[in-house]
């Protein structure tokens, strides 16, 4: 079985992760994802854009890097890392179709009835639209 795992580096991301070292046998394999999102804007150059991507990137591999380290801490063997700078919720569902994972995990993140009306929420945008099962812990 494939599991992906998307954090961001949050409490409820490493809830979610402890929930997949339970369910996952030897055999299974584990994607730590860390989507950054990056808006550009118009009033910025292209260094400007460029320099900005590459910290989001920098801080998000930092944030998979650590998940690793702490899967493995778990007991989780087959683990590999990826990042990307997009829509988190686009991000998400297109690499687990490419990926042909079997199971996403994540947080949920406590948004207030206000700021989830407005902006929706990551998670449930995801177990809306995802083609597989998802998993989703909170704090």
């Amino acid at each position: 079985m494939k599991y992906m795992l998307t954090t961001d580096g949050s409490p409820n991301s490493t809830n979610a992760l402890g929930m997949v070292a339970k369910l996952m046998k030897d055999s299974d394999e584990l994607v730590v994802l860390s989507v950054g999102h990056v808006e550009d804007h118009f009033w910025e150059d292209d260094a400007a854009k460029a320099a900005h991507h590459e910290r989001a990137r920098t801080y998000h591999e930092k944030i998979v890097e650590k998940t690793i380290v702490e899967a493995g801490e778990a007991g989780i063997k087959n683990v590999t890392g990826k990042v990307t700078l997009g829509q988190p919720r686009d991000e998400i569902l297109h690499l687990a179709e490419s990926e042909n994972v079997d199971v996403i995990a994540m947080g949920a993140r406590g948004l207030g009835a206000v700021k989830r009306l407005l902006l929706g929420s990551v998670s449930d945008h995801v177990m809306k639209n995802a083609h597989c099962n998802v998993l989703i812990a909170k704090a």
